[in-house]
């Protein structure tokens, strides 16, 4: 088609976040609890650590380590993306927080109205489960609806869980514009060999979604943990994360960076995190 006419690439950077655990010492198990504690104990010393355990506690966010969000909002240079949990199918493995409570309706008002995205984050089983995805997505809709924004329409799996094409399926049928978990988990990179969003088509049924895709390029685990690449906090870290924007942006793509809000904590980690997204 020699007179068909492109749109110009525009290479650009998108920040998200998954919500998974708003809060250290609060909803969720009390092994979640204690875990978080030692690993604050083990990086800050144990008064410190015990003293804002206590104030957190007591309900005063400023002393929460999870509770990065001022932060990130204060170095967003651009709107970033916020997946919340709309319900919880395992006791461990999801955060545990619901949509009717003060203090996650406090955040979600802030989000909005500092100019942030609310998505959903479909907790761990739904990736199977049309229903829990349906569920979750109306729960998050109404919540939204109830506060006065706009209906999300944006959508992350817990844990990255997809299995193509069926929780592709329910996300398109419970009405999802958009899903961003197709990434690595263990290793970041280009899982759908793009870097640019572009429609679903379901392969065994042969027919489009309206479902777009927004391919994950990094996460912060992915890169930092000794489980998965185990690169850390330094310049090797920092070295792929740069290298990988620059490659999606050479191409007119989108580098699609997740960064949990429980892994700002450590100044080396908000460091990292800075050198990228700001």
């Amino acid at each position: 088609w020699p007179s068909l006419e492109r749109a110009p690439a525009q290479p650009s950077t998108r920040v998200s976040h998954d919500i998974d655990y708003p809060f250290a010492y609060r909803h969720g198990p009390r092994r979640r609890e204690w875990r978080t504690l030692r690993r604050q104990v083990r990086a800050r010393g144990l008064l410190p650590a015990m003293a804002d355990f206590a104030r957190a506690k007591a309900g005063t966010d400023t002393a929460d380590p999870y509770q990065t969000f001022t932060r990130l909002l204060d170095r967003a240079s651009s709107p970033h993306t916020f997946y919340v949990f709309g319900g919880a199918t395992h006791r461990l493995l999801d955060a545990g927080y619901t949509l009717d409570d003060p203090r996650i309706l406090a955040l979600l008002r802030r989000l909005h109205y500092d100019g942030h995205e609310i998505a959903l984050h479909p907790s761990y089983e739904t990736f199977l489960s049309p229903a829990d995805v349906r569920r979750e997505f109306r729960s998050l809709v109404h919540a939204c609806e109830r506060l006065g924004f706009p209906a999300p329409r944006g959508s992350r799996q817990h844990y990255l869980r997809v299995r193509t094409p069926d929780t592709l399926r329910a996300l398109d049928a419970a009405g999802v514009g958009y899903d961003a978990s197709l990434g690595f988990a263990d290793s970041a990179g280009f899982r759908c060999g793009t870097s640019k969003e572009f429609p679903l088509f379901d392969l065994e049924a042969a027919v489009p979604m309206a479902l777009l895709e927004r391919p994950l390029i990094a996460m912060d685990c992915t890169v930092m943990d000794a489980t998965y690449m185990g690169l850390g906090t330094g310049a090797d870290a920092a070295d792929l994360l740069g290298t990988l924007a620059d490659r999606c942006h050479r191409y007119g793509g989108t580098f699609e960076l997740l960064w949990h809000n429980s892994r700002m904590w450590r100044p080396e980690e908000r460091a990292l995190y800075e050198s990228v997204a700001t």
